[in-house]
């Protein structure tokens, strides 16, 4: 006789016997558990993405703006500042700055202006800065991005 047929016999079981049903019986419940609530957690509300590096959001007033090209210039004063992007330069309340605005961001087409550049009105812009070169060294520092209607 062996020696696993003389504890058979005895009615002794040996340790491991003993564990694996119930090793088995947890792992199964610990799997269900995680199976029986798939509600869904409710995460942090959804923020607009940030501005890009070198841009700004912000609201100003329109001061003397002069025609290049297809641009219009204008220098403009500062009354609100919404975002920064990372990098860019911080913009006091009253600042009094150049931007550059394309043709095409004024109007919706050819025909119809949509953005008014007339002296006192007030603009919400995000506006990004210009790394001047040789050519452009007289340009404003500061292009027009979007003008929202």
């Amino acid at each position: 006789m062996t020696k696993f047929q003389s504890f058979a016999l005895l009615g002794r079981t040996t340790p491991l016997s003993i564990f694996s049903p119930v090793a088995l019986f947890l792992c199964c419940l610990i799997l269900l558990s995680g199976c029986a609530n798939d509600a869904e957690v409710p995460g942090p509300p959804l923020q607009p993405p940030a501005p890009a590096p070198g841009t700004v959001v912000l609201s100003a007033t329109v001061g003397e703006c002069s025609k290049r090209d297809r641009y219009t210039d204008c220098t403009m004063t500062v009354t609100a500042v919404n975002k920064y992007g990372a990098g860019t330069t911080q913009m006091p309340i009253g600042t009094e700055i150049r931007v550059s605005f394309r043709e095409g961001l004024l109007s919706a087409d050819d025909s119809e202006v949509t953005v008014s550049l007339e002296s006192g009105n007030d603009l919400s812009l995000t506006i990004q800065s210009v790394i001047p070169t040789d050519s452009t060294l007289e340009n404003p520092p500061w292009q027009a991005v979007s003008v929202p209607e």
